[in-house]
């Protein structure tokens, strides 16, 4: 019998543990939706975000049509602002200017600079537009102690199942967890 899924959200320390909670899990990735503006010279412009932990591309096997995915590197609350790009974004705002690696954008903010761009039609786990991925650390760094705070429910999790896991052992191992 088949479960539907239930979306809820956790704090980042039981994301943690979510992540090496065992062998029936074979990653997991946090991430939450946010409205963010950015500044493109003298305009402001809304933004529909994705703040995504470090691991979150490779989770879903997704490589960048331009530049690099994230890594967890890019996901320390001192790592230099980095930003991922949907196609869609490049192409009507951008231009879909081949040199935009590198380019420094501001977005609420704080200045980022462009690390990759996603193939046309990617939008991450969910069909919901999204212009622009963050990490999770860098977008958080303005509320100290976020990610360590257990009751503080900030994200959602994904989970990739180990090749032997199974749903009931992971979902076991999650909530064991936190």
């Amino acid at each position: 019998e088949e479960r539907p899924a239930t979306m809820r959200s956790t704090s980042y320390v039981a994301f943690n543990a979510i992540r090496e909670a065992g062998p029936a899990i074979a990653g997991a990735a946090a991430f939450q939706r946010a409205s963010a503006t950015l500044m493109l010279g003298s305009d402001q412009r809304s933004l529909s975000a994705m703040l995504v932990s470090g691991g979150y591309f490779t989770l879903l096997g997704a490589r960048p049509l331009l530049g690099r995915n994230l890594d967890p590197g890019d996901d320390a609350a001192a790592a230099v602002p980095v930003v991922i790009l949907s196609h869609a974004f490049w192409r009507a705002t951008l231009q879909e200017d081949r040199g935009v690696l590198g380019r420094r954008l501001v977005i609420n903010g704080v200045e980022y600079a462009v690390k990759g761009v996603m193939p046309e039609g990617f939008t991450g786990h969910t069909t919901a537009r999204v212009d622009a991925w963050l990490p999770f650390a860098v977008a958080m760094r303005g509320t100290p102690g976020w990610d360590l705070q257990a009751f503080r429910n900030v994200a959602g999790v994904l989970v990739r199942l180990a090749p032997a896991g199974n749903p009931v052992a992971a979902a076991a191992q999650a909530q064991s967890a936190i």
